[in-house]
């Protein structure tokens, strides 16, 4: 599989952004001693905790929960198990040539788009249009970055065209269109076939 990681922050990112949630917190708590006569101290607490509260969402949403992409797109390399000196070929926790979409903190990220190999319609650059005569179209977007830098992810399903704005690195993007034009399947099946047919011509 192939596990991609977007939105990352940058430790320079992280300092600014923690100074700024400090300023802001000292701010609040300056206003709310200025209205306190006013509105009473009940009332600004109420306020202060709105504020603070808002801001550690905005926090949560920007910076702490982000996308990352996984592509299972073929099987794991077999290794030896020393303690019973057996052969074990890892299992994957999903089909060959699925396509998910998670959001979330870290490696907890939860699952909001799964999409199968038979799903797979096309991988469009930024800005290139996709031809279909399906009227229901529904669209995505599963990346912070503008919209005109993103690439979309086209499948299908129940009849209905999903169009799923991404930001897949190089990587992503080569396996995903090789599994669409079908040349990962072949060059595995091939190899597969080579080996069967070779296993064959020895038995002979």
């Amino acid at each position: 599989m192939y596990r991609q990681d977007c939105d990352k922050s940058s430790p320079l990112k992280d300092f600014i952004l923690v100074m700024l949630v400090l300023a802001a917190i000292f701010a609040a708590g300056y206003v709310m001693k200025l209205f306190d006569n006013f509105l009473g101290a009940n009332v600004t607490q109420y306020i202060l905790f709105g504020a603070v509260a808002l801001l550690c969402v905005l926090t949560y949403t920007l910076r702490i929960s982000t996308f990352s992409y996984t592509f299972y797109f073929k099987q794991p390399e077999p290794y030896m198990d020393e303690a019973f000196c057996t052969l074990v070929t890892p299992k994957l926790p999903e089909e060959i040539g699925t396509f998910i979409v998670q959001k979330g903190v870290a490696d907890k990220g939860k699952v909001i788009e799964r999409v199968t190999r038979g799903e797979l319609r096309a991988v469009l650059a930024p800005g290139e249009a996709y031809d279909s005569c399906c009227e229901n179209v529904k669209h995505h977007r599963y990346s912070r970055k503008k919209k005109s830098a993103l690439h979309t992810l086209v499948f299908e399903r129940d009849g209905v065209i999903h169009m799923a704005m991404f930001d897949p690195d190089e990587r992503m993007e080569e396996l995903l269109q090789s599994m669409i034009n079908g040349t990962l399947e072949t060059d595995e099946y091939n190899a597969a076939a080579e080996k069967a047919a070779d296993g064959e011509r020895l038995e002979q």
